[in-house]
Order: C-alpha cells, then sequence, then structure tokens
C-alpha cells in the first residue's frame, strides 16, 4: 500500500494457524531494507520499507564484485597494448599477402591465424573466473591486481580474530562439575538445543550425534533474546547461558566457574546447579 509521504508500505497476511501471535510486548523493528506481500491467511502485519533492495548488503557485496571486474591489472594492460600494435600489423599482412597471391583466402587465413582475440579475451576471463570462484568460497577480492601478488606473497596479515573459520562451530571441550559426568551434561544441553534457533546450537548436536547419545523430549522451552535457553529435560530443569549474564544474577557462583578461555562458551545448570 503506497505512502503518501514516499515511503513503500504493505500490509503482509500472516497464517495464524501455523505462526504464533506477537506479543503486545514485542519490540517494534527499527528499519527494514525490504518488504515483499505475501497472501497466507487473514491476519495483517503492517511493515514499513525505509531501504531499497540497492542498500542491502548483498547489494554492496555486488558492488565491489563490480569494481573489481573493472580494475586493470597489469597483465591485462600488457595484452591491451600488445593487441593495439598486433591487429593492424596482421591486418597489413593480411592485406600484402592478398595482394601478392591475388588469392582472398590468403587474406582471410592470415587474420584467423594472426587474430588477437584469443590474447584480449582469455586475460580479462580468466581473472574474472577467480574472483568468481572465491566469492564461491567466501573470499571478496576487492582489487584483482592482488592475483598478480599472490605468488610473491609470503606473510598474510588479517586484522582481526575470527577472520579464518570454516564456519561451523565445533564443540572442543565440556567441564563438568563433580555431580554430573561429560556425558550426562551433553545429552540434557543437546535436547535442549534442538529447540534453539542460535548459531552454536548445531555444534552441542552435533557433538552429541557423534557421541551417539540418544536425546530426550524436552518440554516448557523458553528462549528469550539476552536470557539464554530455558526448559525441563527428563524432569530436570535446564538452563543455558553465558557467564556475564549468570554472574549478574548470581554474583556469588563466580568462585565455581571455570577460568575464561579461547574461544565461545557457554553455561549449563541443572535444577540451578
Amino acid at each position: 500500500m503506497p505512502d503518501p509521504l514516499g515511503v513503500i508500505d504493505w500490509i503482509l497476511p500472516v497464517i495464524t494457524t501455523t505462526v504464533p501471535v506477537i506479543p503486545s510486548n514485542a519490540r517494534r523493528p527499527t528499519e527494514f531494507t525490504t518488504a515483499t506481500p505475501e497472501n497466507n491467511g487473514e491476519a495483517m502485519i503492517l511493515i514499513r520499507a525505509e531501504k531499497c533492495a540497492t542498500d542491502s548488503r548483498y547489494a554492496q557485496i555486488m558492488d565491489v564484485m563490480q569494481d573489481a571486474e573493472q580494475a586493470r591489472p597489469t597483465l591485462r594492460r600488457l595484452g591491451d597494448q600488445i593487441g593495439a600494435i598486433f591487429a593492424p600489423l596482421a591486418l597489413i599482412v593480411a592485406v600484402g599477402a592478398w595482394v601478392i597471391s591475388g588469392n582472398s583466402m590468403r587474406f582471410l587465413s592470415v587474420l584467423v591465424v594472426a587474430t588477437t582475440c584469443p590474447l584480449l579475451i582469455a586475460i580479462p576471463i580468466t581473472i574474472i573466473s577467480a574472483i568468481s570462484i572465491a566469492a564461491k568460497r567466501g573470499i571478496i577480492i576487492k582489487d584483482p591486481t592482488v592475483l598478480e601478488r599472490i605468488p610473491t606473497c609470503r606473510t598474510a596479515i588479517f586484522d582481526k580474530t575470527g577472520t579464518l573459520t570454516y564456519g561451523k562451530p565445533k564443540l572442543t571441550e565440556i567441564i563438568p562439575s563433580e555431580t554430573f559426568s561429560k556425558n550426562d551434561i551433553l545429552q540434557q544441553a543437546a535436547s535442549l538445543e534442538r529447540y534453539s534457533k542460535h548459531p552454536l546450537a548445531g555444534a552441542i548436536i552435533q557433538a552429541a550425534e557423534n557421541a551417539k547419545l540418544s536425546l530426550s523430549e524436552a518440554t516448557d522451552v523458553s528462549e528469550k533474546p539476552g536470557l539464554g535457553l530455558r526448559g525441563v529435560v527428563a524432569a530436570h530443569e535446564i538452563r543455558v547461558t553465558h557467564r556475564k549474564k549468570l554472574l549478574q544474577s548470581n554474583p556469588e557462583m563466580s568462585e565455581l566457574l571455570p577460568p575464561t578461555a579461547e574461544g565461545l562458551e557457554c553455561l549449563i545448570l541443572v535444577d540451578n546447579i
């Protein structure tokens, strides 16, 4: 539904039978990049899109890719310079062969053999292919001239922690209390994490599958932003949270916690223990 002020508005139908109703205390989103109307039911949600698709992160990445494709490495400039000289020279030789032999086929033969198309096309195609393959692997090349310098590179410097990852979190260590074993904690945590949308939930579930642990059903599952994950597994109340949040509510537990280590961590409480 168009807005008289020029801001795009859409009324989005929502399936009321499968999508829970948004609670009255839910935070209102601050901004949207795009909005697309759907026709899935009777209930309506009014969404105002304040930015176009061209302002999205994906569009910004595509702009970088297009700028990279337009850049001219030294090898490409050299090929263009050679082509600018070689093409007229090949044309002169072809005309000379036609005049001397009197056969027009000689002219065509020289042009076919001495064409500069492979030289002029091969270099940009190779560069664009390299940039595209790198992009598929999550590497954005802003300046294609670096491709020429890679063979001479001996040291790589990265500006922040976490730049080099596999993109798949992995559980590396479990430190249980004296009351529980590692498998007990892992089994209960994985049983609850099946209902979580957190990106680290998959690492815990995968670790439980690798240990061949049977998961239990969880009830009363609750996951509020910033408050962690709660639920009941096998008659035990399980809580998954982080160190900072736990110490805010229970500062006396700081002496019971292990020292911090590299990587991400989560704390699992069984019956608040």
